[in-house]
């Protein structure tokens, strides 16, 4: 299947505009069912404060690199793999604008776009009905290397404050106990 295939819709599939439509509903109904809720979790007395990101190091952000997956989207400057390739010579780089991304709280305006198709949830169901869809968003190479050291640091804190349920590995290392 060429990539053209992949990602085409079906001919009956909803307009641009009732996806949009739908999807911003949905929100408004999340947002409505939950704005006004009690809160039902207690914690334990905070022992640590997580105030702000510590500045990744060349070796964080080579790693992150490395260990990301090499697909490519068209909001990329250059193909990932190409990055890769060049990464001795990018890494001092894109080290400092990760850590201007973490200290600053946010991506460089360039970074902060994704692509975000429509995906239906599981085969069989009505192409043609917007609720059969869930989006899904193509992000910029750079914007998931920063997602992953932000991970890392948020995770790292959780795991050190015991503020993660014990029962809960999603997001987690997989540590042989």
């Amino acid at each position: 299947m060429g990539a053209s295939e992949k990602n085409s819709l079906p001919k009956n599939c909803p307009t641009a505009q009732q996806f949009a439509d739908f999807f911003e509903a949905k929100i408004a109904a999340v947002r409505k069912a939950t704005g006004g809720g009690d809160v039902t979790t207690e914690l334990p007395p905070a022992t640590e404060i997580f105030d702000q990101f510590q500045p990744c190091s060349v070796t964080d952000v080579k790693a992150t690199i490395m260990g990301a997956s090499s697909k490519s989207c068209e909001l990329h400057p250059i193909p990932t793999d190409i990055l890769k390739k060049f990464l001795p010579e990018l890494l001092p780089f894109i080290t400092d604008l990760c850590n201007a991304s973490l200290q600053q709280g946010c991506l460089p305006l360039s970074q902060g776009h994704a692509i975000i198709r429509p995906r239906i949830k599981k085969a069989g169901l009505d192409t043609s009905d917007a609720r059969n869809y869930r989006p899904v968003s193509n992000l910029t190479f750079m914007s998931k290397i920063a997602e992953g050291l932000v991970c890392r640091q948020l995770v790292d804190f959780l795991e050190r404050a015991l503020l993660l349920p014990s029962l809960q590995s999603a997001y987690r290392n997989k540590k042989l106990s």
